[in-house]
């Protein structure tokens, strides 16, 4: 009787099409072994999923680089969930090729792979942000702007973040002719 109510409280919260898979299972280790089993195997495969969204992610995806490395940051812990470790020393790897692909962003890459200084990843995060702030004075962008401003679907400029689309004025202001320089307006008019 006891090991029937054992399995009724394993399984008092699963769905009842789910619950149905384990009816056969009486005794409540083997019932745990098995669920233990089931749900290991989801997260292995998953583990492939978070690696290919690590090594792709890119900065322009989120409007600073904070909130990338932080997003970046959340994909390893869920790795780690997985059973998978990025040591420190690779993490420079997923980093710098996703940086944004601007005459810029590349001599800044360029210029931090040869430096001796950015050989951790507190390094790198740190030389990311003093440019962040450099283009942001650059730009007389307020330090918390959205600097990654890129074109969306609908032809509107979006900051990377789902639903804040910039209309009107609002992203006029944040935008830099490529041209020559002056804020507010774009390179064809």
């Amino acid at each position: 009787m006891n090991s029937d109510k054992a399995c009724g409280q394993l399984t008092a919260l699963m769905k009842s099409t789910i619950q149905i898979r384990y009816r056969d299972l009486t005794e409540p280790k083997q019932l745990w072994d098995t669920i233990k089993a089931e749900f290991e195997k989801i997260i292995k495969l998953d583990d492939r999923y978070e690696m290919v969204k690590l090594t792709s992610y890119q900065l322009e995806s989120n409007p600073s680089v904070t909130e990338w490395i932080s997003a970046q940051d959340k994909i390893i812990n869920d790795l780690a969930v997985c059973d998978m470790t990025i040591e420190d020393s690779w993490r420079k790897f997923y980093i710098m090729p996703n940086l944004l692909n601007t005459e810029e962003w590349r001599t800044f890459a360029s210029t931090l792979e040869l430096t001796e200084t950015a050989d951790t990843v507190a390094s790198v995060v740190t030389h990311l942000l003093a440019f962040e702030a450099r283009l942001c004075r650059a730009r007389s962008l307020a330090p918390d702007a959205a600097l990654f401003l890129t074109k969306n679907g609908l032809g509107r400029y979006s900051n990377g973040e789902k639903g804040n689309d910039r209309k009107g004025d609002e992203w006029k202001s944040q935008v830099i002719c490529h041209g020559c320089g002056v804020r507010r307006h774009i390179k064809r008019k």
